[in-house]
Order: structure tokens, then sequence, then C-alpha cells
């Protein structure tokens, strides 16, 4: 895949995570569950984790998880951020891959392409290949039981 002038950036659905989807069924009050919203996402081997717009919890109607916070390092500080428990699909060539309980953080990117950033916590499972020199990327993840696979 092309690295774009904002970096490797790829689709990636989000959810609801797969816990809250069924507490939702379980409670009559609180049946409707969204559909996965697409957007764009940028891979981050400095992240440690998974990180949303706010504005996504928004659009999904969830909350921050009570008492969760991530640390966001930047250069001079950290900042406390909410946590958002979610799902996360990586729209990748041959298939989506859906990582069903995730803790992200939250950060305000207002302004950039992506809403969502691709930390460590996921490329753990991936094998990672980043060409500077070609503008190219590759992104695979290899079969594991807890991510699950739709082929387009």
């Amino acid at each position: 895949m092309k690295i774009l002038p904002d970096g490797a950036l790829i689709h990636a659905y989000v959810g609801i995570s797969q816990r809250d989807a069924a507490l939702r069924i379980a409670m009559p009050s609180r049946w409707w569950i969204p559909e996965p919203k697409k957007f764009t996402a940028m891979i981050d081997t400095g992240c440690t984790h998974c990180m949303i717009d706010p504005t996504i919890g928004k659009a999904l109607s969830i909350t921050p998880i009570d008492g969760s916070t991530r640390s966001l390092g930047d250069a001079n500080k950290e900042i406390d951020s909410p946590g958002y428990a979610i799902s996360l699909g990586l729209h990748l060539p041959e298939a989506i891959h859906t990582f069903p309980m995730l803790q992200a953080g939250s950060a305000d990117f207002r302004g950039e392409r992506f809403k969502v950033i691709i930390g460590r916590d996921v490329l753990d499972y991936c094998i990672f290949l980043y060409n500077g020199k070609a503008r190219q990327f590759v992104l695979e993840i290899p079969y594991h039981p807890s991510i699950s696979v739709k082929t387009h």
C-alpha cells in the first residue's frame, strides 16, 4: 500500500466492543447496537495503544469507561485521556480483520486526515513492513483465534 504525506493510512471500522454488544442485547432498554463506522486510521508504531477521536464515541453512542484513562505522551508532558471499549476492524486488501474488544484512548484529531491511531496493542498481532524509500508499506495479520476475518 502507498505511504501518503500523512503517513501509513488505512481504512478502519470502529464499533462498540463485543462485550458491550452482548450487554445491550441482554438489556431491553439498551437494545440498539450501532453499525461500525468507517474512518481513516494511521499506523503508529510509537503509540502503545489505539486511540480514537472522541467524536467517534459520540457517533457510536458510547461513553468513556468509568475510571479509565490512557496516558498520552508528547515531547513535553503526559495527558490522561478517557478510555473507550471498542471493536476495531482493519480493512486490508484481502479481508477485514476485526479485533472484538480493545480499550482505546482518545485524542482530538481535528485537522488531521485520520480519526483513529492503530497502536502497538494491535500491531503486536501484525506483520508491518515500512519501505520509506519506495513510499510503500505492507500490513498483514496472521491467523489468531481472537481476531475475526471477513473476506471481501
